[in-house]
């Protein structure tokens, strides 16, 4: 039986908390921005974000991370 967009549900549930899992999440938003920081002038152009602006990003506490970034 083929099933088309229509047919097939998919059903988000919540997750449960779990400490080891936030830790992971924020150390990969801190490795995130450090990167961020540590891109060369053409790379910053390509992706259209100026120095300052990842400048900026990169000095953000870990746990200060945008929504669409959260678990």
């Amino acid at each position: 039986m083929a099933y088309s967009a229509t047919t097939v549900r998919v059903v988000r549930t919540r997750r449960s908390f779990h400490p080891v899992r936030l830790l992971l999440h924020l150390w990969g938003v801190r490795r995130q921005r450090l990167a961020l920081s540590r891109l060369d002038p053409h790379l910053l152009d390509d992706i259209g974000v100026s120095r300052d602006d990842a400048d900026d990003e990169a000095g953000r506490p870990f746990w200060d991370a945008p929504a669409t970034w959260r678990l």
